[in-house]
């Protein structure tokens, strides 16, 4: 009798590997999109970071030359997304908030704009006055 529950056992195992492995896979969550300039063009090479709930999950992944991004494996919560080109001294005004569902793909589209925050405060305030660039 034990031989025959050590032989189901054993013919068990793997299938019980493979939904737990199908679970697991199932509760990652991914971000894909783009970041354009404001005439929108893509913007290659841009620092996109998913800010999350601590600081432990937080992720910076680079645009590549068409300016699309993909963060895989996240764990699902909620995600503010936000972009920056310091070269050009471009970065997003404001972060786009995403709450991710396990096993979901969410997509968002990042706009870079000039940024008052790479001037001195002398100079935000005059371009604030002077309006957007």
């Amino acid at each position: 009798m034990n031989q025959s529950l050590y032989t189901i056992a054993m013919r068990l195992l793997p299938l019980l590997a493979f939904c737990a492995a199908a679970l697991s896979a199932q509760s990652a969550a991914e971000i894909r999109g783009y970041a354009w300039d404001a005439e929108g063009r893509p913007m290659p090479n841009v620092k996109v970071t998913l800010h999350g709930k601590n600081a432990e999950s937080d992720r910076t992944v680079t645009a590549g030359s068409d300016g699309s991004f993909d963060a895989r494996g996240l764990p699902p919560g909620r995600y503010e997304l936000t972009a920056d080109a310091s070269q050009r001294l471009l970065t997003t005004e404001s972060g786009t908030a995403l709450d991710l569902k396990p096993g979901e793909i969410a997509h968002a589209d990042l706009t870079l704009g000039k940024s008052t925050a790479h001037y001195k405060w002398w100079q935000r305030l005059v371009r604030r006055f002077n309006g957007p660039h």
